[in-house]
């Protein structure tokens, strides 16, 4: 009996961390909608295998960043980083040495498939700048070890190239 018990909450708690996780928007162009303000010009998009990235300018000096990256298949001891590179025409870095202001951090289930979403604002320095240019570097563990800091297995690095834009 106790056995069956334990079965039973088992999928009752997988259950409730399944049914829990919002569901995801269907294209890129109805994500980012839902993820921008009117008020927000947006400047980029972009869709790499099946992962979301968009930039919108949201005042002269600061940016709402969106990313939505795959993590399926990564299990409990996972760990995952998104990097925002946002440069001028030189390939110099214009964020300001601020800490981004985040504004949504969340997984999401849609179908098979599981994501890590992140919106944020970050602060840039003066847009005396040309051209916009916004890489984005995605790093992925499968299996992170607490005690040395390092991936174990499964590790996975890319940059994905979002956009260069001329302001």
């Amino acid at each position: 009996m106790a056995v069956r018990l334990a079965s039973i909450a088992a999928l009752l708690v997988a259950g409730v961390v399944l049914f829990g996780l919002a569901e995801a928007s269907p294209s890129l162009s109805d994500w980012v909608a839902s993820n921008t303000s009117p008020a927000e010009k947006t400047a980029c998009v972009r869709e790499e295998s099946g992962e979301y990235f968009f930039i919108a300018m949201a005042g002269r000096d600061k940016v709402r960043l969106g990313s939505r990256v795959d993590l399926s298949g990564y299990k409990d001891t996972h760990e995952f980083s998104v990097a925002w590179l946002i440069g001028n025409e030189r390939a110099a870095s214009i964020v300001a040495k601020v800490r981004p202001e985040s504004l949504k951090e969340r997984y999401v289930k849609d179908g098979p498939r599981i994501y890590a979403e992140n919106i944020e604002y970050q602060t840039l320095k003066s847009l005396d700048s040309t051209s916009l240019r916004v890489d984005v570097k995605v790093e992925k563990c499968a299996v992170w070890s607490d005690d040395s800091k390092t991936c174990k297995s499964g590790q996975k690095v890319y940059t994905v190239k979002v956009c260069e834009i001329t302001l």
